[in-house]
């Protein structure tokens, strides 16, 4: 093992452990009101997923592609135990499609077990819910985007995974979307 990959999968243990422990703190005093969202880079450009929405992050799996499927579908990927649907974040959003070398896996939480992929993790993060703005706009991404945050010079736009997946069982006519069907 060479000496980028030991670093990767350090920083992927580092990750994970923030991840987890998140939801193993008791909340401060206040913290009610404070959101938590793991920040990410999709196709370059910065957003942020509400922890509440996934129910994990995993590096990236090999993928079997499905012939005949939605565009957006990389395929099956074998996930804890489960094929999961593995879809590219970046083509759902109308960014095109993600380099090749996509890194990361996030599972929405939900009855069906989803899987979105993207480029890169860049933190968890804490922010108070005053510090969310409504998003205003018309096209694909802004209905999937509702609100951002305005952190440290970067305005991330946060992603509702919950619509995303709405949309998706939508554009495959009520199908289940665990097994890729359309």
């Amino acid at each position: 093992m060479n000496e980028l990959e030991t670093l990767l999968q350090r920083r992927v243990a580092e990750l994970g452990a923030e991840f987890d422990q998140t939801f193993a703190r008791p909340l401060p005093v206040g913290a009610e009101d404070l959101q938590s969202l793991l920040a990410i880079r999709v196709a370059g450009h910065p957003l942020a997923l509400r922890l509440s929405e996934l129910s994990g992050l995993e590096t990236r799996r090999r993928i079997v592609p499905l012939p005949g499927s939605l565009a957006e579908l990389e395929g099956l990927a074998g996930l804890r135990g489960r094929l999961v649907s593995v879809f590219q974040l970046a083509s759902l959003l109308g960014c095109g499609p993600e380099r090749a070398d996509w890194r990361w896996l996030v599972l929405a939480r939900g009855e069906e077990v989803v899987a979105f992929a993207f480029g890169e993790v860049e933190g968890l993060l804490r922010v108070p819910r005053a510090a969310l703005h409504p998003t205003s706009g018309d096209d694909r991404a802004a209905a999937l985007v509702d609100e951002h945050v305005q952190l440290e010079g970067i305005s991330r736009g946060v992603l509702r995974i919950s619509r995303v997946v709405a949309a998706l069982r939508a554009r495959s006519g009520g199908n289940h979307l665990d097994r890729g069907e359309h």
